[in-house]
């Protein structure tokens, strides 16, 4: 984002420059801007989540100001925490994801074994693989079709109920101490199918 005139105070300068620094050089965009939006703020801890909105307020209001890069590794962080507004439920009408490579008709309603085992594999210790295979088709529906994991159940045509459907796989990353690891496996299983040729659904 644009800042006309660095603050005078040294600490306050400081750390935008650390930040500017760190946004810049790193890799992983996406993991050097989590510490603005915890995990614990975004699950159904109790949390009250004022970082996380207060970081949605100010990505909002500076969003056209960023890179496509940073906008779209922000845009992850506050999409799970967005809601479509006059939608009231928890976990449900969220917005689609911005920079995806692939539409909701391309993802199959039961992922290929082989993308399954390759990425959700250190998983099924704790879930099963036929669990892990349907959920995650779902979800990565929902991350190109927005709204709610019923719905992108539906769009599947999967008679499942979708409330809490991914709550034992995020709640046992967390238990193991990686709580955004199915997140980044999913973001593995879409490198995986964008890089194959779309079909259509």
């Amino acid at each position: 984002m644009h800042v006309s005139t660095p603050p005078q105070d040294a600490r306050a300068c400081a750390s935008i420059l650390l930040a500017a620094d760190t946004i810049l050089s790193t890799d992983d965009l996406r993991a050097a801007l989590a510490p603005l939006a915890p995990v614990e703020n975004r699950t159904r801890s109790g949390i009250d989540p004022k970082r996380h909105r207060s970081w949605d307020a100010a990505f909002q209001r500076n969003l056209y100001d960023c890179s496509e890069r940073f906008q779209n590794a922000a845009e992850h962080l506050v999409s799970t925490h967005r809601k479509r507004r006059g939608t009231r439920s928890t976990g449900g009408g969220r917005l689609p994801q911005r920079g995806l490579d692939y539409g909701p008709q391309h993802v199959p309603a039961f992922l290929p074994l082989k993308w399954a085992e390759r990425h959700l594999g250190a998983f099924t210790a704790g879930i099963s693989m036929p669990v892990l295979r349907r959920t995650s088709a779902v979800f990565l529906v929902r991350r190109a079709l927005g709204g709610s994991v019923v719905d992108a159940a539906e769009f599947l045509g999967l008679r499942i109920a979708g409330q809490g459907l991914g709550t034992p796989i995020t709640r046992w990353a967390r238990s193991q101490g990686t709580p955004d690891a199915y997140d980044r496996a999913l973001d593995a299983i879409t490198a995986e199918l964008t890089s194959a040729p779309m079909i259509d659904y």
